[in-house]
């Protein structure tokens, strides 16, 4: 995308003037990132199902192989097979951005009108399918993290008088060291309920372990924020290439091409792919937090502006 920008820059953004091949150059690089971008989101798509949905954690060759086959492979055959059919109907031109397939508009299906919105929405299935095995998967956790709680709770008392019951029977009967050499106990911060606590006992290979509230507080939300960017992604993806193919396919019904130099929605494809992708992975924890905070002191300051009598603590 860099140098279809910079390409324009050199003619002022008026690929008119420019020599046909540097324009013909231009509306294959685009052309090739838009396919490039597809098969990295179909890509991720395909992992995340295989791992969620089909279980298989192989890393050898077999996935290197698909992952070459979906990145290489699927945008060199387009354009090779999208270069052939423009050189043949020179269907590259100039546009009031940047150069693309303008006449017969039917070559735009065979772009990023067409082929990407196959693949984004055979993406956006395979993700429904595997959020909603991370959904499940994540009520199963909330379920066992509560059960955990419980028991954690319920044997505390036991845990804070294990420890001293032990080393009191240590005392009195000094004889009995060596049976107690195959005891190993471990307890940590029990004085603070928040914290962890971990108590392992080992008596004939017979342990106990209480895990940390707050780290598998932690892993649920970071699972959840896994779910939820994979939904964020798939939808966003199809809703910019329905943008994208809407008008195209518009145009091939109606017989109309695309010679006339105006803005148009496909143009703006590569920019809202990029801050989608952004606002989805690019957002820290602590600016979306910000962002959070930010939201609900203009609505309460909205709130109080319409109702006078609620409370600024409210």
């Amino acid at each position: 995308m860099a140098v279809v920008d910079l390409l324009g820059l050199i003619y002022h953004d008026d690929m008119s003037t420019a020599p046909y091949w540097v324009c013909f150059a231009q509306g294959l690089i685009f052309q090739f990132t838009s396919y490039v971008q597809a098969a990295s989101a179909f890509g991720f798509a395909m992992q995340t199902y295989r791992l969620l949905v089909l279980c298989k954690q192989e890393s050898g060759w077999e996935t290197r192989r698909a992952d070459i086959i979906l990145l290489i492979f699927y945008p060199l055959i387009l354009i090779v097979v999208l270069t052939t059919v423009c050189l043949k109907y020179k269907a590259i031109g100039p546009q009031a951005t940047h150069c693309d397939v303008v006449d017969p508009p039917w070559i735009r299906l065979i772009g990023y009108s067409g082929s990407n919105l196959v693949i984004s929405t055979i993406g956006m299935y395979i993700s429904g399918r595997s959020a909603y095995a991370l959904i499940t998967h994540l009520a199963l956790f909330r379920s066992t993290m509560e059960s955990k709680s419980t028991v954690t709770s319920g044997s505390q008392e036991s845990t804070n008088r294990l420890p001293a019951e032990i080393y009191t029977q240590n005392e009195n009967n000094a004889d009995d060291e060596t049976e107690m050499s195959t005891k190993e106990i471990e307890l940590s911060k029990i004085a603070s309920p928040d914290t962890s606590v971990s108590i392992k006992i080992e008596t004939g290979g017979v342990q106990l372990s209480t895990p940390s509230s707050r780290v598998t507080q932690r892993r649920y939300s970071v699972t959840k924020g896994a779910a939820i960017r994979m939904v964020s992604v798939s939808v966003l993806f199809i809703l910019i290439n329905f943008l994208a193919s809407i008008e195209t396919i518009s145009a091939v019904l109606r017989g109309k091409s695309f010679k006339d130099r105006h803005l148009r929605i496909s143009h703006l494809v590569g920019p809202l792919i990029g801050i989608s992708l952004f606002l989805v992975f690019g957002t820290g924890r602590e600016m979306r937090k910000n962002f959070t905070q930010t939201f609900r002191s203009i609505r309460n300051g909205l709130r109080r502006s319409s109702n006078p009598g609620i409370s600024r603590f409210e």
